[in-house]
């Protein structure tokens, strides 16, 4: 028979409001969640004298609220794809702590962190109780100006965009995973997960053909989607969905979504034929393929001119009313332009009928048809205004060989 296992429990507090009442603490909250770590080092040392076997190698957590608020913002945190085949695990902290998450037995549990040492003659567990960890809110806004009214923090813009996702365990609920985040303006995405000083392990981009609309994942695991609306009161909120098919919804504040990238649109074939057939032959634009040969102290190549046409159409856009939809519509040779354009973020394709997603700047993004039905020389900026009816702008081009 079996010797019956060792069991060891011991308790611990960190203060997760601590910076607050730490005079000779400068940092941020970020910062301030780094010394947790310490915390975990000494507890671990603590295993280890008592065990003579070596430190803790396991971090259990039992909320979702601690993984995303606390866990995934330590410098040495890194999330893993193995949940897929391990569901409680959550990544590494280093190469010393497995982190797992599992279910709690109770509420108490949620503001718990066990640093465990497991061995065949004993278990070792140290209980860090998260002191002031901030509750969930099942309805929450986050300030895109909340830097301005937070003496406590110091960064930058970018550094306060990356607050928002630090702060998503603010929004979790205590027994179910948050599995996607939804957005419904291309310009609020770009703003906190690109205009942002985001850890790479926080979030990866992620470009996959088969599902245009997922940008990325956040933590590993969470989707990052982007979806097309009708209600503009949407633009300026974000949906989180969770696994048990429940969401919930951030409002983002002092933001403003008017740009217009929030709605544009893909039309379908009658649609162009209308446009092509009925466009005015007035408000024309002429653009001259070779126009390089006319500027004597232009010295680069063919590609590098078609560059240019990026400031005309930057200049067009911003003399359209932001808050209609606008599109491109531009002939298979205007597209082979397009991939000239030294853009941004380059040329997306959303789909193999070559439609594309063209970003110029943080806010400037545009979806693009390429279509048969235009005029090979040609290229449609298309305003569709809110009573249904449209604007075309005509860029021409000329001596195309």
């Amino acid at each position: 028979m079996k010797n019956q296992k060792t069991k060891i429990q011991k308790n611990v507090e960190w203060d997760y409001a601590g910076l607050k009442n730490n005079s000779n603490f400068f940092g941020t909250q970020s910062d301030w969640n780094q010394t947790l770590i310490s915390v975990v080092n000494m507890v671990s040392l603590d295993i280890h004298k008592t065990l003579q076997n070596g430190g803790a190698d396991t971090v259990e957590i039992y909320s979702q609220a601690i993984f995303m608020q606390l866990i995934s913002t330590i410098e040495y945190f890194y999330s893993c794809s193995m949940f897929k085949f391990m569901p409680e695990f959550r990544g590494a902290i280093g190469n010393r702590y497995k982190v797992l998450l599992k279910k709690p037995l109770s509420n108490d549990d949620l503001n718990k962190v066990n640093i465990v040492k497991r061995t065949e003659e004993s278990e070792f567990i140290y209980t860090i109780e998260i002191k002031n960890l901030p509750e969930y809110k099942e309805m929450n806004t986050w300030d895109h100006d909340g830097l301005e009214n937070n003496p406590e923090f110091f960064g930058t813009h970018k550094g306060w965009n990356a607050t928002f996702v630090s702060t998503i365990g603010n929004y979790m609920k205590p027994n179910s995973e948050l599995v996607r985040i939804v957005f419904y303006s291309d310009s609020l995405f770009f703003e906190l997960f690109y205009n942002s000083e985001l850890k790479k392990n926080q979030f990866k981009k992620l470009e996959f053909k088969c599902i245009p609309n997922l940008r990325g994942l956040l933590f590993g695991e969470i989707g990052v989607c982007f979806e097309e609306t009708s209600n503009p009161l949407n633009y300026n909120k974000i949906e989180l969905i969770y696994s048990d098919f429940t969401s919930s919804w951030i409002e983002v504040l002092n933001f403003d979504c008017q740009d217009i990238n929030k709605s544009s649109f893909l039309p379908d074939d009658n649609y162009i034929v209308n446009i092509v057939k009925n466009k005015p032959n007035t408000n024309i634009i002429i653009w001259d393929y070779k126009g390089l040969h006319g500027i004597p102290n232009f010295n680069g190549t063919q590609k590098d001119w078609n560059t240019s046409i990026k400031k005309t159409l930057i200049e067009t856009f911003h003399k359209i009313d932001k808050k209609y939809s606008v599109c491109i519509v531009a002939s298979p040779q205007f597209g082979g332009i397009i991939d000239d354009i030294d853009v941004l973020a380059g040329v997306h394709y959303l789909d193999t009928n070559k439609q594309l997603r063209l970003q110029f700047s943080d806010h400037d993004i545009i979806n693009i048809k390429i279509s048969n039905l235009v005029p090979q020389d040609e290229f449609l900026i298309i305003t569709n205004t809110i009573d249904g009816k449209f604007e075309v702008q005509t860029i021409k081009m000329i001596n195309f060989v």
